[in-house]
């Protein structure tokens, strides 16, 4: 089997999630940067958690709407290349109980 074409939308919509969940990480130690340094050069410590909330939500929010934007990217420069040089060949493996693997 020969993967020619691969649905844009489809797999924006899978980058954009697991791009957001990465993103949750990324912004729980954005925000603990945040809260260490607001409380290493003595500022105002509300200010410090207040981005830190800001960062715990946002994060995954743009990294998510990045994630997306690539996967469309991404999808679209395979179908482009895969009309040109071909698809990538896939190997399925089709057991006695009918389950391919």
């Amino acid at each position: 089997m020969i993967l020619k074409r691969i649905d844009p939308p489809s797999v924006g919509r899978v980058f954009g999630c697991i791009s957001a969940l990465l993103g949750l990480p990324v912004g729980i130690v954005c925000a603990l940067a945040a809260v260490l340094d607001a409380s290493a050069m003595h500022r105002d410590r509300s200010s410090g958690f207040l981005i830190a909330i800001l960062l715990i939500v946002a994060m995954p929010i743009l990294l998510g709407i990045v994630g997306m934007i690539k996967g469309v990217v991404a999808a679209l420069l395979y179908n482009f290349a895969a009309a040109r040089v071909g698809g990538i060949e896939l190997q399925f493996e089709q057991h006695d109980d009918g389950k391919v693997q």
